[in-house]
């Protein structure tokens, strides 16, 4: 699942958090506008897989899709800068 932490009703940590509950095997890729170390922390404790910067490449988040789904990171959550 991608989502983006800013969401209108509610941000995509506490969605996912949700979904992960009833789901736990839910996969999760976060987009933000910036990560902060604390964005990064809460990251990690809603089990997300990859958390990205925006702007982001579609190479690189298509390559950590598959990643995720190839088999999950050691480390729940990895920092990933805007495009390269």
């Amino acid at each position: 699942m991608l989502l983006d932490l800013s969401l209108p009703d509610m941000d995509g940590m506490g969605l996912f958090k949700r979904i992960k509950a009833e789901h736990p095997d839910s996969i999760g890729l976060l987009l933000t506008g910036w990560a902060s170390e604390e964005d990064l922390i809460a990251c990690n404790a809603a089990g997300f897989t990859h958390c990205f910067t925006k702007p982001v490449s579609l190479a690189r988040l298509y390559e950590s899709v598959r990643q995720a789904f190839e088999s999950p990171p050691v480390s729940p959550c990895r920092p990933l800068a805007g495009p390269r």
